[in-house]
């Protein structure tokens, strides 16, 4: 409806304009002698007027809907009797209003009806709906979804919304959070992935599909020792089995770190058999370019830092092993030597002693001795003219002492020199069938006994000739063992021994 006086929209059931105030008339729909109507009913209303300013009101008959009004006299103010009273204008009117009023009410109730039954059923298909996209399934396939279009945040949200339900088997469970660990790790975060699949681990260690994905993370971040930690914690046999070749378990080391007083000797070894060794002994973190392990390795006196890591044939490294080592000798004692030096007129047996479990070394030379040079075994006899010792004593570990040096100058005067002990000897070794000739040949030999005799031997009250038996062959000069002792005031042949404590003893020739 249009405002008559502001032409605005007045709402439908509005008595007024919201706009402007004005009153709206309300016009009664068009009825056949209408106007008719209305005329009856604007005379019957001054009738009705003018009875009540007199205070004389009658009642309206029926009949005036059908009949005229009878003239009034202009003598009286009576209204003619009527037979029934008729309903007036007015009464149409709000009995019409009531009509239409009881009409809009029946359609709004019908209206409202219809939208709350239409709302009814529109919350049953969303909760029935809504219900259906809640569910596991549904949250499992819209992150598979969104894994194939490679939106692997939401394809997360996805998987951890399907792993919440409630009532769910505990495979589902674990399968969604496998889908989630995935989707972590095709976004880039790791770290989330492993967190999840850990997780899953803990409450179920046999899952053979967490350890292949937990192993592809660590494999493409190169940590081997993770791995190493993984399987060899794993309860389950076979999973084991199935990645063993996975594992390279740090070398075994023989001796620990520690301060030691003797040469160390260490050997390392691959547990499980198969791994290639690689060491340092500085301290520095060794790989495949490091010394590779084949022998035990001998620490001598020093200080040392020894690195070992164990290559498996998949390439894959073990966690590097390392130990630190002290060795320091202490100090072996030197030997003591006897007699002391100086000039002798009568031969001493030279006899050198040292602490319980030396060894002793010596040279004739001058020269300091080594591990190389000869072994003292007994007592030694004094060499003709002057000569120098040398001697070292040697721990278990090879670590020598301090040389100790002696010179000797033996002037001794005898019967006949040492050449005609050498001749001597010669003869009887001729006439014994020992040698061929006095030149050295023996039967059977291509080579030749050489003699020499440069040192005195003295025991007891007999002082005798030392000559030594040389095998000469071919440009080489071996001795044969044998030694000769020839009594120097009786020229009597003995042959010379030793006894178990290393002192001469002397056997007759013949």
């Amino acid at each position: 409806m249009i405002c008559p006086e502001c032409n605005n929209e007045i709402p439908e059931g509005k008595l007024y304009c919201p706009s402007c105030g004005k009153a709206i008339q309300i016009v009664p729909d068009f009825e056949p002698n209408i106007e008719d109507r209305l005329e009856l009913s604007k005379r019957d209303i001054a009738v009705v007027m003018t009875q009540t300013e007199e205070g004389n009101a009658a009642p309206l008959d029926d009949s005036s809907k059908t009949k005229e009004i009878p003239e009034v006299s202009q003598n009286t103010r009576e209204i003619p009797d009527r037979q029934e009273a008729q309903p007036s204008a007015m009464d149409n009117i709000a009995q019409r209003q009531r009509q239409r009023s009881k009409r809009k009410i029946g359609i709004a109730f019908r209206v409202v009806t219809g939208l709350v039954v239409a709302a009814a059923v529109v919350s049953v298909v969303l909760a029935v709906r809504f219900r259906e996209d809640d569910s596991y399934d549904s949250h499992m396939k819209k992150a598979v979804g969104f894994m194939t279009a490679e939106d692997y945040r939401k394809a997360v949200g996805e998987y951890l919304l399907a792993s919440q339900k409630e009532g769910l088997e505990r495979e589902d469970i674990e399968n969604a959070k496998l889908g989630a660990a995935n989707a972590y790790h095709h976004s880039g975060d790791d770290e989330k992935a492993k967190e999840l699949l850990n997780g899953i681990l803990k409450d179920d260690p046999k899952n053979r599909a967490c350890y292949e994905q937990l192993i592809l993370i660590y494999e493409e971040e190169e940590d081997t020792i993770a791995i190493n930690e993984l399987i060899s914690s794993c309860p389950v046999s076979e999973i084991y089995e199935a990645y063993k070749d996975y594992i390279s378990m740090p070398p075994d080391f023989s001796t620990l770190g520690g301060e030691y007083s003797e040469e160390v000797e260490l050997t390392l070894t691959a547990l499980d058999g198969n791994s290639e060794i690689y060491y340092t002994i500085d301290g520095s973190i060794p790989d495949e370019t490091s010394e590779k392990y084949e022998k035990p390795l001998i620490l001598t006196e020093g200080s040392y830092i020894i690195s070992a890591v164990c290559v498996n044939k998949k390439g894959f490294k073990s966690a590097v092993i390392s130990e630190e080592y002290t060795v320091t000798h202490e100090a072996v004692s030197v030997p003591v030597i006897k007699p002391g030096e100086g000039k002798k007129s009568v031969p001493e047996n030279i006899r050198a002693s040292a602490d319980e479990g030396l060894g002793i070394y010596y040279t004739k030379d001058g020269s300091e001795p080594t591990l190389e040079s000869e072994r003292y075994e007994g007592e030694i006899p004094m060499p003709m003219g002057k000569s120098t010792f040398v001697f070292a004593a040697a721990d278990a570990n090879g670590n020598l002492s301090e040389s100790v040096s002696v010179t000797y100058d033996l002037q001794m005067a005898a019967p006949f020199t040492p050449a005609d002990g050498i001749n001597y000897l010669l003869a009887n070794l001729v006439s014994t069938g020992k040698l061929l000739d006095t030149q050295g040949h023996a039967a059977g030999k291509n080579g030749t006994c050489r003699y020499e005799c440069d040192s005195c031997c003295r025991s007891g009250s007999r002082i005798y000739y030392m000559i030594t038996e040389y095998y000469d062959e071919d440009g080489k000069s071996d001795p044969t063992g044998n030694i000769y002792a020839l009594d120097c005031a009786t020229l009597e042949l003995y042959r010379a021994g030793r006894d178990s404590e290393g002192n001469f003893t002397f056997e007759m020739f013949y």
